[in-house]
């Protein structure tokens, strides 16, 4: 995992991965939003579960899928939230409530903008954020130049340029 950058008090953070394995906590006792953005597909739900499984264990609290397969990720997410769930009381579950949304007719450009500025939700103003990318694709930095682009305010500029 590297920093991608740092503003107004909030880490981008970005790791790239070869397949969708289990991923260790990113951050010490923090919660944050991740970006998954699949690259090449392919991966069995199991092992998309797996990895929301792991993501969820270690913070995830919102998790915005993009790239391929991006509503299969949203799903393998939401059931891992469910199975950890499962046989806590209700205020354990809310605690632990993850959000999820899937973008898969839209650009890396337009899930950036909704990564940085709309996964913030209830009590929580994230500080950390990760990217996580599966597999690989020409063009894959176009999904962490957004991101910059969007949190430093500079998009607009970028489009005109």
């Amino acid at each position: 995992m590297r920093l991608l950058l740092e503003h107004d008090g909030r880490q981008y953070h970005t790791v790239r991965l070869a397949s969708p394995d289990p991923v260790p906590p990113p951050f010490a006792r923090a919660l944050f939003p991740c970006l998954v953005w699949d690259h090449q597909g392919g991966a069995s739900f199991d092992q998309k579960l797996r990895m929301a499984a792991s993501l969820i264990e270690g913070g995830c609290r919102y998790a915005v899928c993009g790239g391929r397969e991006n509503s299969e990720w949203e799903e393998a997410f939401d059931q891992a939230f469910v199975q950890r769930s499962l046989g806590k009381s209700r205020e354990a579950q809310e605690a632990d409530h993850v959000m999820t949304t899937s973008h898969g007719e839209e650009t890396p450009e337009q899930v950036a903008f909704f990564f940085v500025f709309n996964t913030d939700f209830g009590d929580h103003d994230f500080r950390q954020r990760v990217v996580v990318h599966i597999g690989s694709s020409p063009g894959e930095e176009v999904v962490d130049e957004w991101v910059g682009r969007h949190v430093r305010g500079d998009a607009a500029a970028g489009r005109r340029g």
